[in-house]
């Protein structure tokens, strides 16, 4: 929909677009019904017992949170998402004051689980991390469906290993500030398409930072954590005689928040339960949930995530610290299974390399030894020009295995997940191999296409007669961007991501030199409102056609590019093309062509000599470099020569160019540099 300047109210906090999307997901979703066969029988076992969870052995569910606050850190510090885990955490154990007042009539049904939350401390390269990455922008919409599913993928971290959280303010993109969150039931789909997640509304998100403080209401959070463990509302299809949450021990009731102690069917409800929405007053799980949840665990799309061997590969568990209720054989933990290629785009392979650890009782065979491929270990499918070598550290639980050279075949095609590593009896002490559950394990390398640009050419406009236009960008990295006409004035929707303005603090586009190079060391101004490309107090790029450097985030990697729009206050605002680097955290040459390199600093300007400069008839272009594309643009960003060219003088006629200012852009397959000739 069209952007506002002033966010409206939501009466009910989200609640029916929650409803409305997860019973679409259960009419449509035939996942869930092999679930509930699982769910059937897991309570039937707690009813035989009829006990409260056994806390001794707890299971431990990584998370990471994905920030979208125009102050990133500090409008969501640490602080407020540690006290939300730990109210979460509460919630879960029992142990907060509410759980001692519920309603004594549900006192032998109310229970507490042994699943536990924490941040992840290791990412999915096995690289220290706070479990949180920071988003200084204002994306919104991340509660919709299929739409925004290749921008949720593009942000997250691997749905089998963490459970992704998304905080932000606009849960639906329509500017609707008080919805409170969504969250999905179990999916083996959505996890492997990267969209298995919550997303929630940091104002009502733990305490201090952006928080309300609500912290009663807060715990609308434990409400979602329900969801993704396969808890239904308990007044699922508002029917006094229907299944309801399909869970015995919760009274029906056909409507919901009907109050903490109503009536609504003739009976009393447990509207202190989480998966109520009486928010004034969470209070409890039951035991038919407790099991529910119990039984999502065993779903696919969940059941990774407790495992002991990722609890350590996501840094939230010790190797050290296996209990065997947790893990009832031996095994070794991998710090990742899945490495891609290096940035270098060479064949080589990223850092940091594997690290294995012996838990749960397995041992290597001796300290400070280096394994041996063959003797040891083996290594099948591994692809040409690399080779392994694997060194046990001084503790003999850690091994460390090094995958090093360089590939000789390394495009995205020539990717492999079939990379199986086998131990043999000798690399442990006293243990045979198949004694260890996972001896044989299989890792994968995937393989990276030769960086290029992503381009394209819009040709969006928008007028007084059509306000409103958008675009998700192309390529691996898709966003969403628009142009917008209001009262009088244009404004580039850029959702609070980083552009560059006249200033750090107001939102007043400028328009780029050709040739300007875009990237860390450019004044980004981010959280801002929408760009000004015109109004009546700013009409600086009236009539003219320019640049708009533009960046955007995935993770923690940062992607460049550049816009060329024209602005008429007449006749409207188009933008005509954009371009932005597919390799992360690269710098791009404002106007540079699609095909020059992605790589900006190899060619040097010592290797490039114009003369004469001011010109009237002609330049010469002595190239001391093998160099294949000559582009000589104007002032409105029109390439009007372009030529290949081999390494030595070139001679360029330019005696029919008006007067001015031009740019030369020149790239080979290392890069581009751009300089600038006057024509007298």
């Amino acid at each position: 929909s069209e952007p506002s300047f002033f966010p409206v109210n939501s009466i009910d906090n989200g609640m029916s677009k929650e409803i409305s999307i997860l019973n679409n997901q259960v009419a449509n979703d035939k996942n869930l019904k092999l679930l509930e066969e699982i769910s059937r029988q897991i309570k039937l076992q707690a009813k035989q017992f009829n006990s409260l969870p056994d806390t001794n052995c707890l299971i431990t569910i990584p998370v990471v949170f994905h920030v979208f606050h125009p102050e990133g850190d500090k409008g969501v510090p640490l602080s407020q998402i540690d006290y939300a885990i730990a109210d979460l955490n509460a919630t879960f154990t029992g142990s907060d004051n509410d759980y001692k007042t519920v309603n004594s009539i549900f006192d032998s049904v109310k229970s507490y689980a042994r699943i536990r939350f924490k941040r992840a401390l290791l990412d999915p390269k096995g690289q220290p991390t706070d479990g949180v990455v920071y988003y200084r922008d204002k994306q919104s919409g991340f509660g919709n469906g299929g739409t925004y599913d290749s921008q949720i993928a593009s942000c997250a971290w691997d749905n089998f290993k963490y459970f992704n959280v998304y905080l932000m303010n606009d849960l639906y993109a329509d500017n609707t500030l008080n919805n409170s969150g969504v969250c999905w039931y179990p999916s083996v789909y959505m996890s492997k398409i990267g969209t298995a997640r919550m997303v929630y509304n940091y104002v009502y998100f733990g305490k201090g930072g952006s928080s309300y403080n609500n912290l009663e209401f807060n715990q609308t959070f434990t409400h979602e954590l329900g969801h993704y463990l396969n808890l239904r509302h308990t007044f699922d299809g508002n029917d006094c005689n229907g299944e309801g949450d399909l869970c015995d021990d919760t009274p029906p009731t056909n409507v919901a928040a009907a109050g903490c102690a109503a009536s609504p069917c003739g009976v009393p409800i447990n509207g202190e339960n989480y998966m109520d929405y009486n928010a004034s007053c969470y209070k409890n799980f039951t035991k038919d949930q407790n099991a529910r949840m119990e039984a999502a665990l065993l779903d696919p799309s969940r059941y990774s995530l407790w495992q002991p061997e990722n609890l350590i590969a996501t840094g939230v568990a010790s190797y050290l610290d296996i209990k065997s209720c947790i893990s009832d054989s031996m095994f070794l933990a991998f710090s990742k299974k899945v490495i891609f290629e290096s940035i270098d785009n060479n064949g080589a392979l990223e850092l940091p390399t594997i690290v294995i650890h012996a838990c749960a009782g397995a041992v290597f065979k001796s300290i400070n030894l280096e394994l041996k491929e063959n003797i040891d270990y083996s290594i099948k499918n591994l692809p040409e020009g690399l080779k392994t070598s694997m060194v046990v550290a001084s503790d003999s639980l850690t091994a460390y295995f090094y995958i090093v050279g360089k590939s000789i075949k390394h495009e995205k095609e020539n990717s492999v997940d079939s990379i199986e590593i086998e131990f043999f009896d000798s690399a442990f002490k006293n243990t045979k191999a198949n004694e260890i559950r996972n001896y044989k394990t299989k890792i994968a390398i995937n393989y990276l296409d030769p960086w290029k640009k992503t381009c394209d050419t819009p040709n969006l406009q928008v007028t007084p007669s059509s306000s409103w236009k958008y675009f998700e960008t192309k390529g691996p990295i898709p966003r969403f961007y628009g142009l917008w006409y209001n009262s009088g004035s244009y404004y580039l929707e850029n959702y609070g991501r980083g552009i560059i303005t006249d200033s750090l603090n107001n939102d007043k586009v400028v328009f780029l030199p050709e040739g300007t190079e875009i990237g860390i060391h450019s004044s980004w101004r981010t959280g801002g409102k929408q760009g000004i490309l015109y109004s009546t107090s700013y009409n600086f790029l009236d009539a003219k056609t320019g640049i708009v450097g533009f960046r955007m985030q995935a993770g923690n990697d940062f992607y460049y590019g550049w816009m060329r729009i024209k602005v008429s206050s007449i006749q409207g605002v188009t933008l005509l093309e954009y371009h932005y680097n597919n390799k992360p955290n690269e710098s791009i040459i404002a106007g540079s062509s699609c095909e020059s390199s992605v790589d900006v600093k190899e060619i040097k300007k010592d290797n490039v000599n114009i003369y004469p400069n001011p010109a009237n008839e002609s330049i010469n272009i002595e190239l001391h470099e093998e160099l294949n594309m000559i582009q000589i643009i104007n002032q409105l960003g029109e390439i009007i020569i372009k030529k290949e060219y081999s390494n030595g003088i070139q001679n360029i006629d330019i005696s029919k160019l008006p007067q001015g200012i031009y740019i030369i852009n020149i790239s080979n397959q290392k890069g581009t540099i751009s300089k600038k000739i006057i024509k007298e």
